[in-house]
């Protein structure tokens, strides 16, 4: 054989070597199919953690759920994101709530002391803002057609009042009304109640975030002055998210009295975040059509008619806004200029470009 073949016969060799590592690195391992589903359905559901998605800029709402109200925090805080954890709290608190209300509109101890919309689950007519009907609805429907209630006989279930307040909008978990004279407003929370009670201090630490007690004010407000009502007091009952009530302590009441006079304060506080809002609104046009005079303008405006000129504004209403009672800017917003509060937002701002 000569030396030109054997090198040839060498490096097809060669080649045939390769191909077989590569063949074998190809190769699907065995994998048991039992194992293979596991490992991929446990990072599928582990990465759920992982996800985000920045919300679409659209036209801002100004809902009760937002309150307490600063045109400046709301100004410079960062975008928003939606993520897998904050949805499925979102969700299971919305699902317990139907189904809580559903309930208590069946319920004889319950149903003739809520106040609210009554839908019929036939034909799903809707009666706004009074006591339960006490006669079915006349339609030719026996039987509930509406996804909630599909099976059930026909009956009329609670929907909770809407309202729009000057441009503050919002939907009013309960309205109970036990006699003529006695009317209190009642907004369920869902949270991690049996976890909570293995704190032995836990009734006074907050079992809810303390800006539920400004939403539930709100509703007393509006369900005083708006629909007449007359409201003594409101209930935030916290519930727990991962079991039914069965017995007293799967729910925690935190309760305060009401009446006009509160009414009254807690209105022109409202009043107040109703006028910031649409400050707001001129402000976020402005920077939008890039007018630096008109969102300069504005944004003075928002300045001199902040929530906070002192602690008894910040304790009378915006320490409701964070769990831990401290809002980042109130020193400079108490005891700074109009000047120095104005700079201290353009120095947010700057930090964000």
């Amino acid at each position: 054989m000569s030396k030109r073949f054997k090198t040839v016969e060498l490096a097809s060799s060669a080649e045939q070597m390769e191909e077989a590592e590569e063949r074998k690195a190809t190769k699907k391992p065995k994998v048991d199919p039992l194992e293979y589903m596991e490992g991929i359905v446990n990072d599928m559901m582990l990465d759920l953690q992982n996800n985000k998605l920045q919300q679409v800029k659209t036209t801002r709402q100004f809902r009760t759920s937002s309150l307490p109200f600063c045109p400046i925090l709301e100004f410079v805080k960062d975008p928003q994101f939606e993520e897998y954890s904050k949805s499925h709290y979102t969700t299971t608190g919305t699902a317990i709530h139907e189904t809580i209300q559903s309930w208590l509109s069946v319920s004889k101890f319950s149903q003739d002391m809520i106040y609210g919309s009554w839908q019929c689950t036939g034909c799903k007519e809707i009666k706004l803002n009074q006591m339960r009907p006490r006669k079915l609805c006349g339609c030719s429907h026996t039987v509930s057609t509406t996804d909630f209630h599909r099976g059930w006989p026909k009956h009329w279930t609670y929907v909770e009042v809407e309202y729009d307040y000057h441009g503050l909008t919002g939907h009013i978990d309960l309205i109970v009304i036990p006699r003529p004279d006695f009317a209190f407003t009642v907004d369920f929370k869902t949270t991690e109640l049996q976890k909570k009670k293995l704190r032995w201090s836990w009734k006074e630490d907050k079992v809810s975030s303390p800006n539920y007690v400004a939403q539930v004010r709100t509703y007393s407000t509006i369900l005083d002055k708006v629909h007449g009502l007359p409201i003594k007091g409101w209930m935030l009952v916290n519930t727990e998210r991962g079991s039914p009530i069965r017995k007293r302590s799967d729910f925690h009441p935190q309760v305060g009295k009401w009446g006009p006079k509160h009414s009254e304060k807690w209105a022109t506080i409202l009043d107040s975040s109703i006028k910031n809002n649409r400050i707001l609104r001129k402000l976020e046009n402005a920077v939008e059509a890039e007018d630096k005079a008109e969102a300069e303008k504005q944004l003075r405006r928002i300045v001199v008619n902040r929530p906070c000129h002192s602690p008894e504004d910040y304790e009378n209403y915006m320490k409701y806004k964070f769990y831990d009672g401290r809002c980042p800017h109130q020193e400079t917003c108490f005891h700074g200029s109009n000047k120095a509060v104005f700079n201290m937002i353009m120095g947010e701002l700057a930090k964000k470009e």
